[in-house]
This record gives C-alpha cells, sequence and structure tokens, in this order.
C-alpha cells in the first residue's frame, strides 16, 4: 500500500514503544488475475464459487479461447506453485442422468470441496445435477430421489456423505428453490416455500431463497433470510436440528428498545449466527452487523454507533460481510472518511484492509468486489484495478507479537507491516 516516508517512520516508533498485542499484519497472494494464463481458457480469465483445499484453492474458471473462438468454463485447481490443473471442462464426458448414453456439460456451478474430493452441480440438458469428482478424474453422478432445485447456489460436503444444498431460482416456482439435504441418494427438504415460518405466520415466500440470502456452514447448518410474503422478515436457521427463528421483524434489538426493519447477508460460522440489520429509530436508523450465538446471545459485531479511532462507522456495504474462523471481514465509511474500505475485525480491534486507491502488485485498486471465508481466519477478497483488470487474492492474517518480543523485529520490518495497512484501531 502507498505510504509517505514520514509515515514509514512514525510507524516504526510506534510499533516499537506500544504494538498492542491483538494487532495484525496482512498478506495477499494472489489466486487468479485477469490475464492469467490456464491452459484452454486464454485471456481474461475469471473464477467464481473458489473454496480452499487446505493451500490449495480450487474454482470454477471462464474466459474466451482464441483458439476455438468460443466461451471456456471448468473447474480448476491452483497449486501452491502457482500453476493450474483443469479438472473438468464442457469437452469432459459424463453418464446422462435421464436418458442412456453420454453427453457432456453445458455449465458448472457452485462447488465445494472434501479431502480432496469435489463435489459441484453440474448442468446437463437444461437441469442441474450433483456430482462428484474423485481422485480418478470421472465425475460421478450422485443419485437424488425426492425433491431437487433446478439451478444450484451453494453446495456444503460433509464427512458423513450428505451434501447439503441450497437451490434457486426465484423465476418459476417450478425451480424447487430452497434448502435440501443428499443423505444416500435421497433429498429431504430443509426449507422452502411450502415450509411454515417458524414463529410466524404463513409460508416462505419465493424470495426467501434468493442466492443472497442464504449461507450453509462447514458442519452442514443452513441460515437464510426469510419473508412471508405478507411483511415479516427474519433470520433462520436449523443449526438446533430444527428450523427455527433466530430473530425477525417483530423482536426489538437487545439493549436499544428499537424494533427490527430488516435484514441482509446471513452467514453461519461455528453455529453462531450473523446478519446485517436496521432498527427504526427516528433520529437515526441503527444499522450494522451482528450475532447470535446457540444459547441466544445477541452481540454487536460492528454498527453505526461504533469507534473507530477518532471516527466512527458510519454506514456499511450490507452484502460485504464474510466470517472465518472467529475473524470476519466487512466493507464500510466512516463519518471523516467518505471512501468505502474493507476492515477486518478480530477480538476488540479493527483493522484496515484495503481501499480504493491502495495498490496490490503494482496495480492500483479501484473497486473492492467482495470477500468470502478460505481457511479458518484466512479470506478471499476480489478486486478491479485501475488497468481495467481484476484479480482475485487469498488474504493471511499474522498476530504481530507482544511489545517485549516485537521490539527488535519492528526495527527492521516496521515499515512492511504499516504498508500493508494503514491503521488500526481497538474498541
Amino acid at each position: 500500500m502507498r505510504l509517505t516516508a514520514r509515515a514509514s517512520v512514525f510507524c516504526v516508533m510506534f510499533l516499537v514503544g506500544s504494538c498492542p498485542v491483538s494487532a495484525q499484519s496482512f498478506t495477499f497472494r494472489e489466486v487468479l488475475h485477469s490475464d492469467t494464463q490456464v491452459p484452454g481458457f486464454g485471456p481474461n480469465f475469471t473464477g467464481s464459487f473458489i473454496h480452499a483445499d487446505g493451500d490449495e484453492d480450487v474454482f470454477v474458471g471462464s474466459g474466451f479461447n482464441p483458439t476455438t473462438n468460443q466461451s471456456e468454463f471448468g473447474i480448476v485447481r491452483r497449486h501452491t506453485d502457482g500453476t493450474f490443473t483443469t479438472l473438468l471442462d464442457h469437452n469432459t464426458i459424463v453418464s446422462h442422468p435421464v436418458f442412456s448414453g453420454t453427453t457432456t456439460f453445458s455449465f458448472v456451478d457452485a462447488i465445494d470441496v472434501l479431502e480432496s474430493d469435489v463435489y459441484f452441480s453440474g448442468r446437463v440438458s437444461f437441469d442441474n445435477h450433483l456430482y462428484r469428482l474423485g481422485s480418478d478424474g470421472t465425475p460421478q453422478l450422485m443419485e437424488q430421489s425426492g425433491t431437487a432445485p433446478s439451478t444450484f447456489r451453494r453446495l456444503r460436503a460433509l464427512p458423513n456423505g450428505d451434501v447439503v444444498i441450497h437451490g434457486t431460482g426465484t423465476s418459476s416456482v417450478f425451480n424447487n428453490p430452497g434448502f435440501y439435504k443428499n443423505s444416500s441418494g435421497t433429498n429431504t427438504t430443509i426449507a422452502d416455500r411450502n415450509t411454515a415460518v417458524p414463529s410466524g405466520t404463513g409460508t416462505f415466500d419465493i424470495d426467501s431463497f434468493q442466492s443472497s440470502r442464504g449461507d450453509i456452514g462447514k458442519n452442514g447448518s443452513v441460515i437464510f433470510q426469510g419473508t412471508n410474503g405478507a411483511g415479516l422478515s427474519g433470520i433462520y436457521s436449523d443449526r438446533s436440528g430444527s428450523l427455527e427463528k433466530i430473530v425477525d421483524t417483530n423482536d426489538v434489538m437487545p439493549g436499544t428498545g428499537e424494533q427490527f426493519f430488516g435484514f441482509a447477508d446471513p452467514t453461519i460460522a461455528n453455529n453462531i449466527a450473523y446478519f446485517a440489520a436496521a432498527t427504526v429509530n427516528p433520529n437515526d436508523n441503527r444499522i450494522g452487523f451482528y450475532s447470535v450465538d446457540e444459547e441466544g446471545n445477541f452481540d454487536t459485531l460492528v454498527n453505526n454507533a461504533t469507534p473507530y479511532g477518532n471516527d466512527q462507522f458510519l454506514n456499511f456495504d450490507v452484502f460485504s460481510l464474510a466470517v472465518s474462523g472467529d475473524a470476519a471481514v466487512f466493507q464500510a465509511v466512516t463519518n471523516n472518511d467518505p471512501e468505502v474500505a474493507a476492515y477486518y475485525k478480530s477480538g476488540s480491534t479493527f483493522s484496515e484492509l484495503a481501499r480504493v486507491g491502495d495498490q496490490i502488485d503494482g496495480r492500483e485498486i479501484s473497486l473492492i468486489a467482495g470477500s468470502s471465508a478460505a481457511e479458518d481466519g484466512e479470506f478471499y477478497m476480489s478486486f478491479r484495478f485501475t488497468d481495467n483488470t481484476a484479480g482475485t487474492y487469498r488474504v493471511a492474517v499474522t498476530a504481530v507479537p507482544e511489545p517485549s518480543a516485537f521490539a527488535l523485529i519492528a526495527i527492521v520490518s516496521g515499515v512492511t507491516v504499516c504498508r500493508n495497512r494503514r491503521r488500526g484501531r481497538r474498541v
């Protein structure tokens, strides 16, 4: 990140004198860039549905191939040495799930990785089907008797062989949007448009299962923002073993006396429910990110009453939250800084991760495109740059040692630590 020489000296002095125990430094490791040359894909390469497999990364790649004069797609693995292997693409032969014979995929999305096996949704003909890709390189169709969605958004493969599915498709009820669990080839419904709203009235409407409204935890627990089409909105999860309400718009935010107005961006980690929420307040609507643990304890992750050094958080991108382990990443502005920046929070400490104008690998950021969880405590972050390219990076976080152990190191590496992060604040 850009930093003046004067600021560098100040950072060294600060770190040597009073480095906080919970300060962090960040390392950005490129996963892919739009200029990345992956065999068979050509230039302008992009990736989605990125998942960590240890130190490797697996994702759905797409790009135009000038040799074949067509757009290509496939599942790609990035190895630790920076090379890429295409695990499958549109030329991969698969057994047709309905008719006899073989065919090829017309699209691939919604992947997950478990013990190096890749589970994914592969489109054959007009419908998506569930597959597992093992070490032999041959996609195996997973049986799905019972109700199944036609469009998959998320998958979570579990060690017992079950796969939890988030199906979307708001254009038609026949797409069967909802959450399902595939066990031994049979799909059971966790929640869909026929499910009664817990502690509410009616059933969930079709918008409850939009792609931005849900998440599946590593243990298979689901969470989503549900609505009943009659004004009720809430956060719902099956983390206790059955579907239950976490909070809804009939509730008052604990400690405020203010009724919840709406919700967004639910995610679940370690069976803790996280979500964006706003309250009804005649003077200043309270907005921010919150959590509710399994015992029902409500906590504020950050909101527009949270101080940040001499500033105060003012507003948030309510679709920017990512949680990995005990840490969170989100985008916000402060009252004295109108530029959106990405922030990292662990414990009671906030640190700035990135903002427009920062540089990564010599490229200047023009847009922070999003973030998601990688391995525990690590994140994926995507950026657009002023040279009209884009890239996705894996961000690793390292705690800075206590002052007694850090004094000599700070003199040598303090500038590097401060260059990675412009400022960090404890609240």
